[in-house]
C-alpha cells in the first residue's frame, strides 16, 4: 500500500498492471476469490502497477517535495467537481474518475479538507455511473469525513478507495475500465505538476520528477497498447508524441548508478503544452 499511495504527479496516481504478457494470463485466466479482502495475485499485481510511477514517494516524502519547492495551491488547476454530469460514455467516465481521483488526492496533500470532500462527492458519484459497487460505501465516506482534519490518514483512505476501485475492476474483467482510469489520473497528475508555481519562483524538484515520467509513460502505453475503445485510442495516438518529447531528455548515470536526467527548458515547456493539450480533451 506504501508504494501506491497518489503523489503530487497524479498527484500520482495509482497504477494498474504495467507487464502485459501477466495481463493477459490474468483476463484468460481471472484469480478466484479468496476469504482475504484482496486476493494474493491482485496484490502482487497491484505492487507491480508501482512501477508505473517510477518509486512513489510516500504522501509524507511528497509533503516534504512540497514544502521545498514551496510550490502554490492552486484550485483552478483542478477539473471542476461540477462537471461529473458532462460525461456519459463510459470511458469518458473511466477517465474522469481518473482526473478526480488525483484532484482528491492533490486537495488533500494540500490539506484543504472540504475540496477534498466536493473530490470524493465527485468520484463516488462518476464510480457510481460506472457500476463500480461498495467502493464509496458508507464505511470508506464517513472514515474520510471523520478524518478530514489528518492528512495522512485521509491518503491512506484514499489509497484504499483506489485498490478497492481496481480490485472490482479486475475481478469483473474490466480491464479497459482500469487502464483509462489509470491514464486519466497519470494524464492529470502530470497536467498538474507542470502548472504548479512556486513562491520562489523555482520548482526545481517538481521539474525533476516530471523528467523522471519516462519510464512511467512507457509502461502506461504498453497497458494502453491493447485496449479498443475509441476514446483510449485517441488517448494513445496523443502520447506517442508525448514519447518522441520525452525522448529528448538525456539520461545519464552517475557513479551510484542514480539515474540524471537533463531536461531542456525547451523540452519542457513542449511537455507541458502537450499533456495539458491532452488533458483538455479529457475534461471538456
Amino acid at each position: 500500500m506504501k508504494q501506491a499511495i497518489f503523489v503530487i504527479l497524479s498527484v500520482f496516481a495509482f497504477g494498474c498492471n504495467s507487464n502485459s504478457n501477466e495481463n493477459k494470463e490474468n483476463i484468460s485466466k481471472p484469480e478466484e476469490k479468496t476469504d482475504i479482502k484482496f486476493s494474493k495475485q491482485q496484490v502482487k499485481d497491484f505492487k507491480s502497477a508501482a512501477k508505473v510511477f517510477n518509486a512513489l514517494p510516500t504522501p509524507i516524502e511528497m509533503a516534504e517535495i512540497i514544502q521545498k519547492s514551496q510550490v502554490i495551491y492552486d484550485p483552478e488547476l483542478l477539473n471542476d467537481d461540477k462537471k461529473t454530469s458532462d460525461y456519459v460514455t463510459t470511458m469518458e467516465r473511466a477517465l474522469n474518475l481518473g482526473v478526480y481521483f488525483a484532484d482528491l488526492s492533490f486537495t488533500s496533500v494540500f490539506d484543504h479538507p472540504q475540496e477534498s470532500v466536493n473530490y470524493l462527492k465527485a468520484a463516488q458519484k462518476i464510480a457510481n455511473e460506472l457500476n463500480i459497487l461498495d467502493v464509496f460505501n458508507e464505511n470508506i465516506t464517513s472514515r474520510m469525513e471523520s478524518n478530514m482534519n489528518n492528512k495522512d490518514s485521509l491518503l491512506g483512505i484514499i489509497s484504499e478507495a483506489y485498490l478497492t476501485t481496481d480490485n472490482f475492476l479486475y475481478e469483473n474483467q474490466m480491464h479497459s475500465v482500469s487502464a483509462a482510469v489509470l491514464a486519466g489520473s497519470w494524464i492529470e497528475g502530470l497536467s498538474i505538476a507542470t502548472r504548479l508555481r512556486s513562491t520562489n519562483g523555482e520548482s526545481k524538484i517538481i521539474k525533476a520528477k516530471i523528467s523522471e515520467q519516462q519510464a512511467s509513460l512507457k509502461n502506461l502505453m504498453g497497458l494502453l497498447k491493447d485496449c479498443k475503445e475509441a476514446e483510449l485510442s485517441q488517448i494513445k495516438g496523443k502520447l506517442t508524441k508525448m514519447e518522441e518529447l520525452y525522448s529528448e531528455i538525456k539520461i545519464s548515470t552517475a557513479a551510484d548508478s542514480t539515474k540524471m536526467y537533463e531536461m531542456s527548458d525547451e523540452t519542457y515547456r513542449k511537455i507541458a503544452s502537450n499533456i495539458n493539450n491532452i488533458r483538455t480533451s479529457i475534461v471538456e
